[in-house]
């Protein structure tokens, strides 16, 4: 059990790279992960980056109107990217799995736009990168290869998360969360 505890964190903030035309990016991230995705879209010759996420809680209204996406849209584009090189997806709003909602809107739209995924690289922060996959992977199914790549959380040093208030909340949470995602989702949808 002590391994466990001591190996919960890397399994969590796991990193698996898939060769990829697109990445996806969840939009509810901090700047500096989203300065991460710029530098994966240009080393990793991506096509298009395409982010996720839904309606703002309302303590981001004053600074930024919109939803996640649209706010990690605007991000990029602020970092250099071209309008035709990124594409807000916006979810609808949700009280829960709005992870597993998020991966369902990109199925949507890629559907409606034609767009053949295949594979994709999902860009996402510490621990919540194993959640994550798992959720992008059921939403867009078998016929579709989902690697992750797990921005560093810099609240607490990743090595020693159990000393820090935040690493224990954030590797706690998200076992919990992991876990609940893992039974719980529509694995037939």
């Amino acid at each position: 059990m002590l391994a466990a505890f001591w190996r919960v964190q890397p399994f969590l903030a796991a990193t698996h790279k898939v060769p990829a035309r697109y990445l996806v990016l969840e939009g509810w991230l901090p700047d500096y992960a989203f300065e991460a995705a710029v530098e994966e879209f240009r080393a990793g010759g991506y096509q298009q980056v395409f982010t996720t996420g839904g309606p703002l809680r309302k303590s981001h209204g004053l600074v930024f109107r919109g939803d996640y996406a649209q706010r990690a849209e605007a991000a990029l584009r602020s970092l250099g990217l071209s309008t035709n090189e990124v594409t807000a997806v916006s979810a609808p709003a949700t009280r829960r799995n709005r992870t597993y909602v998020s991966a369902k809107a990109l199925r949507d739209h890629c559907a409606a736009q034609g767009v053949r995924l295949g594979s994709v690289n999902l860009v996402s922060l510490g621990v919540h990168a194993r959640r994550s996959r798992l959720c992008f992977q059921q939403a867009l199914g078998k016929d579709a290869q989902v690697g992750v790549i797990s921005v560093e959380n810099l609240d607490y040093d990743p090595g020693r998360w159990w000393k820090f208030s935040e690493g224990v909340k954030e590797v706690a949470g998200e076992t919990i969360a992991f876990t609940y995602a893992w039974l719980t989702i529509d694995h037939g949808d």
